[in-house]
C-alpha cells in the first residue's frame, strides 16, 4: 500500500506541474499567434499543391465519365471548365490567407473551407458550371484539406512537446521540482505522501481546464481565446502558488538551495552531507528527468492519477469487504449449528 500511495503521490505532483506547464504553453501560442501563423503556413500548402492537384485529378475523372458522351462546340465540358478554372482558384487562396491575417483566425474546419471556396469568382462559375458534380470536386478538395491537417497536426505535437519539455525544465530548476528526490521521498515519508494525496480533488479539478488539451489541428477551434486568456492567467497564478504553499516536497528549503526559515520537519538531510557535489549531479538529473516526465502532458499524468486513485480506493476497500465476508461465514455457520 506505501507503494501505491507514493506512486499516486507521484504522478500528483506530475500532474501539477505539467498542468502549469500546459497553461503557460497555451498562453505563450495564444499570445504569439502561433496557431495563426500555422493556419496561414497550412493554407498556402493547400493552395500551392494541394487545390491544383486536387482538380487535376478530377478533371481526369470527368473526362473518362464524359469519353462517350456526345458534345457540342458551344459547351465546355466539366473537364475543360475545371481546368481553366484551377489558376483562379489556386490565386483565392491569398484571399483567404489575408482573411486569417485580419480576422485572426486561428482555425478554419472543412465546412468553413468549402463555403469559402464557393464564395469566390473561381467557386461560382464551377458551381454553376458543374452542377451536381461540384460536391464531388469539393469533397475531393476536402479531403486533402483533411490530410494536410492531419499531417500538420503531428508537426505540431511534435514541436509542443518539445516546447513542453523546456517550459517544463524551466520550471523545474525554477521551483526546484526534482523528481529523483520527490521519488525517495515520497516511499520513505508517510507525511509527505498524505500531504501531497490530500490534494487530490483540487488538483484534479485545476487540471480539467486543459484536459482535453488545446487542439493541435489548426482545423479546429483554440481553447484558449482573448476573453479568457485573464481566467487562464489567474488559475495558472493560484496553480503556482498552491505547488509552493502546498506542503510537496519541492521549493527552496531542499538541496541545492537549503534555505533557512523552513520547519524543521521538512529539513532536507542533503543539505547537511558532505558529498554536495554528487549530491549536485543526481539534483540536475533529477530535475532534467522532471522536464522529461512534464513533457508527457497534462493528459497523460491525469489519465495516470485517475487509474491509480482507483486502484488505491480498491485495496483500501478490499480489507473490508473481506471482512464483511468473513462475517457472514461466521452468521451462517453459527445459524446452521443451531438449526
Amino acid at each position: 500500500m506505501p507503494l501505491l500511495d507514493a506512486a499516486l503521490a507521484f504522478a500528483l505532483t506530475m500532474l501539477a506541474l505539467s498542468t502549469l506547464v500546459s497553461m503557460v504553453a497555451g498562453m505563450l501560442t495564444w499570445t504569439v499567434g502561433l496557431r495563426r501563423r500555422g493556419l496561414e503556413h497550412l493554407l498556402t500548402a493547400f493552395f500551392e499543391r494541394e487545390v491544383a492537384a486536387a482538380l487535376g485529378t478530377e478533371a481526369a475523372r470527368l473526362t473518362a465519365e464524359t469519353a462517350g458522351a456526345p458534345s457540342t462546340d458551344d459547351d465546355e465540358t466539366p473537364a475543360a471548365l475545371l481546368e481553366s478554372q484551377t489558376q483562379s482558384l489556386v490565386d483565392a487562396g491569398e484571399s483567404l490567407r489575408a482573411r486569417v491575417r485580419t480576422e485572426g483566425l486561428d482555425h478554419l474546419d472543412t465546412a468553413e473551407l468549402r463555403r469559402a471556396l464557393l464564395d469566390t469568382d473561381a467557386g461560382r462559375s464551377l458551381r454553376l458550371g458543374l452542377g451536381e458534380q461540384l460536391d464531388s470536386v469539393l469533397d475531393a478538395l476536402g479531403e486533402r484539406w483533411e490530410d494536410l491537417g492531419r499531417r500538420s497536426s503531428r508537426r505540431y505535437r511534435r514541436w509542443m512537446r518539445w516546447w513542453t519539455t523546456v517550459l517544463g525544465a524551466l520550471l523545474a530548476f525554477a521551483l526546484n521540482i526534482d523528481s529523483s528526490h520527490l521519488a525517495a521521498t515520497y516511499l520513505s515519508s508517510p507525511m509527505a505522501r498524505e500531504a501531497a494525496i490530500a490534494e487530490l480533488g483540487s488538483t484534479l479539478e485545476r487540471a480539467r481546464t486543459v484536459v482535453p488539451a488545446a487542439p493541435a489541428d489548426p482545423r479546429a477551434p483554440t481553447l484558449v481565446d482573448r476573453a479568457s486568456l485573464d481566467d487562464e492567467i489567474r488559475v495558472a497564478r493560484e496553480q503556482l502558488i498552491w505547488m509552493r504553499s502546498a506542503g510537496l516536497p519541492i521549493g527552496f528549503s531542499y538541496f541545492p538551495y537549503c534555505a533557512d526559515g523552513e520547519s524543521s520537519s521538512l529539513r532536507d538531510a542533503r543539505c547537511a552531507g558532505s558529498r554536495a557535489s554528487g549530491h549536485l549531479v543526481l539534483w540536475i538529473f533529477g530535475c532534467l528527468a522532471t522536464a522529461l516526465l512534464a513533457g508527457l502532458g497534462a493528459p497523460f499524468w491525469y489519465d495516470l492519477v485517475l487509474g491509480l486513485a482507483s486502484t488505491v480506493e480498491r485495496v483500501r476497500r478490499a480489507p473490508d469487504d473481506d471482512e464483511t465476508e468473513v462475517g457472514r461465514g461466521r452468521t451462517g455457520t453459527t445459524g446452521g449449528r443451531a438449526s
